[in-house]
């Protein structure tokens, strides 16, 4: 098919994997929901990595050189503006040994 018979297909996840954090380029189980699973066909979800797995929806002829749309908030481009880092203060990684000390003062005095 030429360029211009192809359809900029999106790339939009189910409910259900976007309450499980799933993105459709990496979902395991296309072959089992695309083309075959009613409400997918309906919803046409994952369209664009349905159509790269071969179980495609019927019609569907997906432009390849076009990046697919996907929702914002499960775009894996997207990283976190803050990566988490380890604790900064060392004294919370021993806060007994002080009051241990404090304690045993107390019954000695």
């Amino acid at each position: 098919a030429s360029a211009n018979d192809c359809t900029d297909c999106t790339d939009l996840p189910s409910e259900t994997m976007q309450s499980n954090d799933e993105v459709c380029a990496t979902f395991e189980r296309l072959e089992q929901r695309c083309n075959t699973h009613k409400n997918w066909s309906r919803m046409k979800y994952c369209q664009y990595s349905c159509y790269q797995a071969g179980v495609g929806y019927e019609g569907d002829v997906c432009c390849l050189d076009a990046a697919p749309a996907v929702s914002p908030a499960e775009d894996p481009a997207v990283s976190p503006a803050e990566p988490p880092t380890a604790p900064s203060s060392p004294t919370v990684i021993s806060p007994v040994s002080s009051e241990g000390k404090k304690q045993q003062a107390k019954k000695e005095g």
